[in-house]
């Protein structure tokens, strides 16, 4: 192929292309070059998933004392997962009824339970879920189930349980006030600021308010046991309390006289019992002022108004342990 009178560096170059020649003939002739690749599939590690009675929160619910709210296990209960054990039966059966978690085969409906209430109660993140559960509920797993409650919930349990007071109801309600010295009063009503962790920017001048970072605000109502008979809309957290009470479709409604066919007795300056109709809803100082809005007197000092204005705040302290 070379000369005898070729050089050494005409003999590397002619080595050269023969060899790349033949890699590409090679490669060429083989019969899969141009078929399709096929993926390969990923290789799946299926963990042997431990069994549900060694969970801690299984060994918990399982336990007798658990039933009573006021023993040791049930105060334990109620503080891990924030309320009593009796109401979280009542709250697995509704799941189960409503169909919230649609795919039940592996993980039971009380875990599941047990998972979305640790993180609203505690904040809990889906990793944490996961080592407290035993690893019985993977990461991934733990948010798809969190998304499931919070949608389920919000459609069919919150317009069973959270509703305008009547009937038999709102009779209790009357008689529990009329009891702390205020007749015609239906609930104690506040706003609360949920923090908007990842808010958008276009929104964040409009979130921010007197807490110093985003938040959303929410308007509730409730009785002096702490049952919530109203939550607005969200707002954001720059609106005070008399605009977000001008814009809630309940409150407009009690300033437009939803309530004045409550009837009640109260005692006028002479000491005499007089007829009074509307019932009216506890606020603090930054509602409007509106009959159907009582808060405390700061306009006056005399010993009487103090005393009543004490009295109210503390009845009012009702809605403020409601959001802790």
């Amino acid at each position: 192929m070379f000369g005898e009178g070729s050089s050494d560096s005409e003999l590397e170059d002619g080595l050269c292309e023969a060899i790349v020649e033949k890699e590409i003939k090679d490669f060429l002739s083989e019969p899969n070059y141009f078929s399709a690749r096929t993926k390969k599939k990923r290789q799946r590690y299926d963990d042997e998933r431990p069994s549900f009675v060694s969970v801690s929160w299984s060994k918990l619910i399982e336990r007798r004392e658990v039933s009573n709210p006021f023993s040791r296990i049930g105060k334990l209960f109620r503080r891990r997962f924030r309320l009593p054990f009796p109401l979280f039966l009542k709250l697995v059966e509704d799941c189960q009824r409503h169909c919230i978690f649609p795919k039940t085969r592996y993980i039971p409906v009380a875990l599941k339970v047990l998972a979305c209430l640790r993180i609203l109660g505690r904040g809990s993140c889906a990793d944490e879920i996961k080592e407290l559960s035993s690893e019985y509920i993977g990461e991934s797993t733990v948010h798809v189930i969190f998304k499931q409650f919070v949608k389920g919930v919000s459609t069919h349990l919150v317009p069973v349980y959270i509703k305008a007071p009547d009937g038999p109801y709102l009779e209790e309600i009357l008689g529990t006030y009329a009891r702390l010295g205020f007749p015609g009063c239906v609930g104690s009503m506040d706003c609360t600021h949920v923090w908007w962790e990842k808010c958008p920017k276009k929104f964040t001048f409009d979130c921010t308010g007197k807490e110093g970072y985003p938040t959303l605000a929410f308007q509730v109502i409730v009785d002096h046991y702490r049952r919530v008979s109203h939550v607005s809309r969200h707002f954001f957290g720059a609106s005070n309390d008399k605009e977000i009470s001008n814009n809630d479709a309940y409150t407009v409604g009690v300033m437009s006289g939803t309530l004045e066919n409550i009837e009640y007795y109260v005692y006028n300056d002479h000491g005499d019992k007089v007829l009074a109709k509307g019932g009216y809803l506890i606020t603090d100082g930054g509602y409007p002022d509106k009959s159907c809005f009582v808060d405390p007197d700061s306009n006056r000092s005399t010993r009487e108004i103090v005393l009543w204005s004490e009295w109210l705040e503390s009845t009012r302290k009702d809605v403020e342990c409601k959001y802790f």
